[in-house]
């Protein structure tokens, strides 16, 4: 079986971050055949800090064009069999690739290998109103972070929405899942999801709020 594996890491402006999320990439007990980072039109030195921390890493470059695209674009370009995703501000348990290409390979292997995940505070929150313990609770990964599955299968899907700015992968699972793709969940928390003043979820809340509430009008007019 042709058990390469190609890691996508969307960036912008993650200078601050991504040496550490692709340290945590080569430490994994199993090495990924090659790392794609799609740098979506930084303006500082997210590429330098990404040569100097892992100096074998492709990197494709693109005019700011959203998370979706940049992970999309990394897919398409990239060689391995099978794919996994990781943010530039995240990071992996070292037992990560090893443990979902061990359930992708075996008999009966789903489309999607998930795993558990955590978050965790960036020091400047610490003490912060707004992140409640639940936030910080071990939950399914239905993540981009967490997802691991043959490249082709995941091409197949159409990739990430490109014209949404929250809940993209929401609308990708539901996709997968009315392809019959099926899914088994790793009982580990191996992705751990950086939560720090930057991330979109926090700075655009009540965006984030409101586009909740236009999925559920979605999906309660699609049952009708």
């Amino acid at each position: 079986m042709n058990a390469t594996i190609s890691v996508v890491i969307p960036a912008r402006n993650a200078g601050r971050t991504i040496g550490e999320t692709l340290e945590s990439v080569r430490l994994q007990t199993h090495k990924p055949d090659e790392v794609v980072l799609v740098d979506d039109g930084s303006l500082d030195d997210t590429v330098a800090v990404a040569f100097r921390a892992f100096p074998g890493i492709r990197i494709l470059r693109q005019p700011p064009a959203g998370v979706s695209r940049a992970r999309n674009r990394g897919a398409e370009a990239a060689t391995g069999a099978f794919i996994a995703f990781l943010d530039a501000d995240d990071l992996w348990e070292p037992a990560k690739l090893e443990r979902q290409l061990e359930r992708a390979a075996g008999d009966d292997a789903p489309h999607i290998v998930l795993c558990k995940m955590q978050n965790f505070l960036s020091p400047e929150l610490a003490g912060k109103q707004g992140v409640s313990e639940g936030d910080l609770e071990v939950r399914t990964g239905y993540s981009a972070g967490c997802v691991f599955m043959a490249r082709t299968d995941f091409l197949e899907t159409g990739g990430f929405p490109e014209d949404r700015e929250f809940y993209e992968t929401v609308e990708w699972f539901e996709r997968a899942r009315a392809r019959g793709y099926r899914e088994a969940i790793v009982d580990e928390v191996l992705m751990l999801r950086r939560i720090h003043a930057g991330n979109t979820m926090l700075r655009r809340s009540t965006d984030a709020r409101a586009a909740y509430m236009r999925l559920i009008a979605e999906r309660l007019k699609a049952r009708r």
